[in-house]
């Protein structure tokens, strides 16, 4: 494994390593709050190990290979915005339902990959309130869609992911979902 790219986050390194022989296969090293063992929903990715490190929680996580959303935002139409927010809101749902949080919720973090399925990665990296993580992929989706018509999202947060997922699913009516997939899967191989 070799890094291939630092970035600084809150103050923090965070170091991505990537296989030479296998470019797709990337981890990244997450430093912040440990976050649980295991998988907790698809659309979040795996954590493989955590520990300590000059006293500080870190973790590896599996960096799913496709492209950030923030890369391809100005590709996307309204209800692709949809249908990607919806996979942010599943992964959410699951962290919220085990008292967790994501805690940084942006464009950049969210991977669109096979199948056109958006993942959360960088799970946990400050304390937060699930209404934050809400709050904050409402200000992602209206970033990605800026002025264009066609995705209405509430002004205030709700409640709950699940919340806000319905209402996402009630504006993709008359959209075929297998349709709006296909389509974002063709834009994260393009990247």
């Amino acid at each position: 494994m070799v890094v291939a790219t630092r970035e600084r986050t809150r103050g923090r390194a965070v170091l991505e390593l990537a296989d030479p022989d296998d470019p797709s296969t990337r981890f990244t090293l997450w430093p912040g709050l440990p976050p649980p063992e295991g998988p907790l929903h698809p659309s979040l990715a795996p954590r493989i190990l955590s520990g300590r490190a000059q006293g500080e929680p870190v973790w590896l996580e599996a960096r799913p290979p496709g492209a950030p959303l923030n890369r391809i935002a100005a590709q996307l139409a309204p209800q692709q915005v949809a249908l990607v927010l919806m996979d942010c809101c599943e992964g959410l749902a699951a962290l919220h339902d085990e008292g967790l949080v994501h805690g940084d919720v942006k464009s950049k973090r969210v991977v669109l990959g096979e199948g056109g399925y958006a993942t959360l990665v960088g799970v946990g990296q400050r304390q937060a309130h699930p209404e934050e993580d809400l709050a904050a992929l409402i200000r992602v989706g209206r970033t990605l869609t800026g002025d264009r018509a066609g995705l209405h999202l509430p002004e205030v947060a709700p409640a709950s992911a699940e919340t806000l997922h319905r209402i996402l699913e009630a504006q993709l009516e008359g959209h075929e979902e297998e349709t709006l997939r296909n389509s974002l899967a063709v834009h994260s191989a393009r990247e």
